[in-house]
């Protein structure tokens, strides 16, 4: 017994104005129909077609043909005989071997560890102790002031230790550039999207007393800043420099002081 399939086969064919595709349906009555596309086929072979042109059926066949075009070289001891549509395919699927695959992921860590700016945080905490010292451990009573002295001192405890502990994570991949501070917590975590992205930079402050650098982000909706200030613009620079490779943005300058 003889059992015959419905036979879907695509053809592509290139001349001088350019290629065409043709997909040719062969029932099991043995009547072939040819269509220029799937909007020609009906909805019964258009769901049966459709999954031919999908990326992983695409990506089978190019893997196939070089297979089978290195192993036809290698049986016939020279090059093997090849459509101009299979060559040229082979040639595109070899280019992209070749080519370094595009991480899909990079991350960053930048340390915060800044003992000028741990140092005004103790100096905070310090000063309103010192206010309060004889509320604390004499015979004073607590006032309102006393609290907000306090509360002073505990802040300035908070930034001490954020100085000396934290660091800025920045996680780019295909979604965007994710900004997270932590351990402790702090403001500033965020999302940009790959879309709203426009341009990195390091932008500088300078003042009478001291030079700092942080790196920004230019988006669709105004200027980031996405790590805390810093004293090297050497690391920053190299930041900015990894995340536009990796987003592909090209490094151009921007209005205002920015470090390049």
């Amino acid at each position: 017994m003889i059992r015959r399939t419905l036979e879907i086969r695509i053809v592509s064919r290139q001349g001088v104005d350019g290629g065409t595709t043709q997909i040719r349906v062969t029932p099991p009555d043995g009547e072939t129909r040819t269509f220029s596309g799937l909007e020609e086929m009906p909805d019964d072979l258009r769901a049966l077609a459709e999954p031919l042109f999908s990326p992983a059926a695409a990506q089978s066949l190019r893997t196939g043909l070089l297979k089978r075009s290195r192993r036809d070289s290698s049986e016939s001891g020279g090059p093997a005989a090849a459509d101009p549509i299979e060559a040229r395919r082979l040639a595109e699927t070899s280019q992209t071997n070749e080519r370094p695959r595009r991480r899909r992921k990079r991350e960053i860590i930048h340390q915060w560890f800044d003992l000028w700016a741990a140092g005004g945080g103790l100096a905070l905490a310090g000063f309103p102790l010192i206010l309060i010292h004889s509320v604390l451990f004499g015979s004073d009573p607590w006032t309102l002031w006393s609290s907000l002295a306090l509360l002073l001192s505990a802040v300035g405890l908070y930034l001490m230790l954020a100085f000396l502990v934290n660091h800025t994570r920045l996680t780019a991949d295909q979604t965007g550039l994710t900004v997270q501070h932590g351990p402790l917590p702090w403001f500033g975590n965020q999302l940009i999207p790959r879309e709203h992205l426009r341009q990195l930079f390091v932008r500088v402050r300078a003042s009478s007393r001291m030079t700092e650098y942080a790196l920004c982000a230019r988006t669709t909706s105004g200027t980031f800043e996405l790590t805390g200030s810093g004293h090297d613009p050497g690391a920053l620079r190299q930041y900015e420099q990894e995340l536009e490779d990796f987003f592909g943005i090209e490094d151009r300058p921007v209005s205002g002081n920015q470090y390049r």
